[in-house]
């Protein structure tokens, strides 16, 4: 089990999904080996986040599209969110 599955619970099949569709375009090593950056990694996480918060991929991709930074677009996503959920106790 690699590192990166480690840190973040995902399988090696998972990610490779997450490199072919686009989600996380990661580099290679001499071996062919994906080599993630922190940046790579600050995505992964904020990939995971939404997931778990029940966004699809295609909308995670959308929400990458229009951001450079991937913890401000959770930010934004979280607190649209958090809008929601107080909307909706009221």
């Amino acid at each position: 089990m690699s590192e990166v599955q480690k840190l973040t619970g995902l399988s090696a099949r998972t990610l490779q999904y997450y490199d072919d569709m686009g989600y996380l375009r990661v580099g290679r090593d001499q071996h062919g080996y994906r080599v993630y950056t922190d940046y790579d990694l600050q995505k992964l996480f904020v990939i995971v986040l939404l997931k778990e918060m029940g966004f699809s991929l295609d909308t995670i991709a959308k929400l990458q599209k229009y951001s450079a930074v991937p913890l401000e677009e959770a930010q934004a996503v979280l607190m649209e969110k958090q809008e929601y959920i107080n909307h909706q106790i009221e």
